[in-house]
């Protein structure tokens, strides 16, 4: 029986018409500046995980002396009621603009665009990188921005045991007090993620519980200032122009969030240019002597806009729920599957 034999050569040249094809008819992937730092970031954590060098932490924590809680005369803070907020206080169409896991070398920067703008906003601290940049910290206080807790080692709170969770936040409240006079009325908890007890545990402490309705997933630029990280920020920011008390997310982190200070002056023209009032989480407005908030009586926790159930009971929850992770979206640099990155 007689066997047809191709010529080699012959083959190979099929092969490479075949793979020109699918080249030319595969589009092409669009291209994202890579951030300048690495992968997901970790922090210390109260449970005693080792440490290891973290965009959200200025300094190893243990080498971070916690400073000896500070008496505080009672009635500092306000009586709160129990739950998360995510909705901006005052009346009318308000805006507040929050910056978490400073202070940071862009922190300063921050505040001479807010200043220059005529515009407060809250700077959710973490309590080791106050340790390492103290003079900021009572900079901030001094020209008037509120100063919340975001725990001393930025941790996962919902992770963590009743007594490890106090501890994070009463140790934030000591070194703030130590270099402002006065303890933290207003708590975030890190990437958005708490519990039963975190909520109580502030609630003890006189400090309402905030998230955020607005996020402008900053921390993906990982320090870098190109103009793609600037754009997207900046677009993230303008969902907040359908609510009409928005709480947008923004940091501040330890080496520097560039991209976050080249976009923010066109966030606060992009709400100016729509009436949006300026407000920080007390309701204060910039320039206008302190309001005093209504304090809400004890009530179930609210359910974030869209969300699909109720969150006041049940496992940590973890704000907000992000999309399932592809391809697709890794291209555009969204759809983590870990926790929020550094909020």
């Amino acid at each position: 029986m007689n066997r047809r034999r191709h010529d080699p050569c012959l083959r190979v040249l099929i092969a490479g018409l075949l793979v020109g094809a699918f080249s030319i008819t595969a589009p092409a992937a669009q291209a994202v500046p890579p951030p300048s730092g690495g992968g997901e970031p970790s922090a210390a954590s109260s449970s005693g995980a080792s440490w290891r060098s973290s965009p959200v932490l200025a300094a190893d924590p243990a080498t971070v002396p916690v400073p000896d809680a500070v008496p505080t005369a009672e009635g500092v803070c306000p009586s709160v009621g129990y739950g998360v907020r995510y909705v901006a206080p005052g009346e009318g169409k308000t805006v507040a603009l929050t910056f978490d896991d400073g202070p940071g070398r862009s922190t300063e920067a921050i505040m001479d665009i807010l200043e220059d703008a005529e515009v407060t906003a809250t700077f959710f601290n973490v309590g080791v990188n106050e340790a390492v940049r103290p003079e900021i910290v009572r900079a901030q206080a001094s020209r008037g921005f509120l100063l919340g807790n975001h725990t001393w080692t930025h941790p996962d709170m919902a992770t963590l045991s009743e007594t490890a969770q106090a501890r994070e936040m009463d140790d934030a409240i000591a070194g703030q007090t130590s270099l402002v006079g006065a303890p933290p009325c207003d708590f975030r908890p890190p990437y958005g993620s708490y519990d039963e007890t975190t909520l109580s545990l502030a609630q003890a402490r006189g400090m309402n519980v905030w998230n955020w309705s607005v996020d402008t997933e900053d921390w993906k630029a990982r320090g870098s200032d190109d103009p793609f990280w600037v754009d997207r920020i900046v677009d993230l920011a303008k969902a907040g122009g359908s609510q009409t008390n928005p709480v947008v997310l923004m940091h501040n982190m330890p080496a520097g969030s560039p991209a976050t200070v080249a976009a923010l002056p066109a966030i606060i023209d992009f709400y100016r240019d729509r009436g949006y009032t300026f407000v920080d989480l007390a309701g204060r407005v910039a320039g206008q002597p302190d309001v005093e908030e209504p304090v809400p009586p004890d009530a179930e926790e609210p359910v974030p806009p869209d969300a699909d159930e109720p969150r006041s009971d049940g496992p940590p929850h973890r704000w907000p729920t992000w999309p399932p992770h592809t391809a697709a979206t890794a291209a555009a640099g969204q759809g983590d599957t870990t926790l929020h990155g550094v909020p």
